[in-house]
């Protein structure tokens, strides 16, 4: 029975050394852990040594290129590049130009869950994009209670770079202040005419900076633009001697679009030049051929773009036609497209 007490004592003494050898084990273990987590902390990514002014470059470079507008959540937005991480969002909320081109969509009633939701947003952006100057896109469904909306994007209208509405033309009256910083203006085509309730719904005449618009035939005789300043314009739609009076007072335009549905060839007869235009897109009825070689000078022309439908499908017929326009414009073409 003795032996066998001091057995255990024994067997006692073997496990304390046992333990200790483990404990001094798990020591070194925690010692060695806790000199690799401080290497770990001490690591920084070498992205993370970049100077804000550098990230703020490449998130700038992440999105669509101005005054393209990017998508308000998902890939390409801003507001994906503020989750990223909080240095990053720190960084991405206090670059203005990630938040200087967005769109807008209202809907029939402000009051609407949707047209608040969307009211919210824009005001959002406009306070992220701070001085910078604007790229606007908005929507409009319906006519009803449309001033209350555009409240929000009017009062930054100093900041209107480019601008493009979808809404009804007797709403967008709300855009007749001076807008200094205005390049361009895109109109959408179904913008309704209502010239009897208001023949100047529209005024862009307080833009020194404008160079390009975009116009819908409803929109012409309803429209005060300074056509003279223009170097790049868009008609669509409507008759073939209504934009030939429009493009007489357009003497700068070195671009220009033409979506005619009626030529009218019975009308009056009109002569156009335009010594600095050289570019041409052409898109009409085959009927206004004769209207084109008679009436349209362009004698600085390079490219020239038209449509099967204008042309028709005869070769000699679109032989004939291209060579008398282009010896009437006395233009030598580079480029032509059919």
């Amino acid at each position: 029975m003795l032996d066998n007490l001091a057995a255990e004592r024994e067997h006692i003494i073997d496990i304390d050394a046992e333990i200790r050898e483990l404990e001094l084990r798990i020591a070194n273990l925690r010692l060695e852990k806790n000199l690799v987590q401080q290497r770990l902390d001490a690591h920084i990514y070498p992205v993370l040594t970049l100077p804000s002014e550098i990230i703020s470059e490449i998130l700038i470079r992440t999105l669509p290129v101005y005054p393209l507008r990017p998508p308000k959540t998902g890939l390409s937005s801003p507001t994906l590049l503020s989750q990223i991480c909080s240095p990053w969002r720190d960084i991405a909320l206090s670059t203005p130009q990630l938040w200087r081109a967005f769109s807008v969509s209202f809907g029939r009633h402000p009051k609407s869950t949707n047209s608040r939701r969307q009211i919210e947003l824009a005001e959002t952006w406009l306070a992220r994009s701070g001085a910078c100057p604007l790229s606007i896109e908005i929507h409009k469904k319906g006519s009803d209670h449309g001033k209350h909306p555009y409240a929000v994007i009017t009062a930054h209208r100093e900041r209107w770079e480019h601008l493009w509405i979808t809404s009804s033309i007797v709403e967008v009256s709300a855009f007749r202040r001076s807008t200094p910083l205005l390049r361009s203006v895109h109109l959408d085509g179904s913008l309704p005419f209502r010239p009897k309730q208001d023949p100047l719904t529209v005024a862009f005449n307080r833009a020194p900076l404008l160079r390009t618009a975009s116009v819908p035939r409803c929109a012409v005789s309803s429209l005060t633009i300074p056509w003279a300043q223009l170097t790049s314009l868009t008609l669509d739609g409507g008759l073939f001697p209504n934009f030939i009076k429009t493009l007489n007072h357009t003497p700068n335009l070195i671009h220009c679009e033409l979506k005619i549905s009626d030529p009218a060839c019975n009308g009056p007869q009109f002569t156009m030049k335009l010594d600095r235009l050289e570019s041409l897109k052409c898109y009409m009825p085959d009927y206004a051929v004769k209207i084109m070689r008679a009436q349209i000078f362009t004698p600085a022309l390079r490219s020239l773009t038209v449509s099967t439908t204008f042309l028709g499908q005869n070769t000699d017929v679109v032989s004939l036609t291209l060579s008398g326009f282009v010896s009437n414009s006395g233009c030598t073409l580079e480029e032509l497209t059919i």
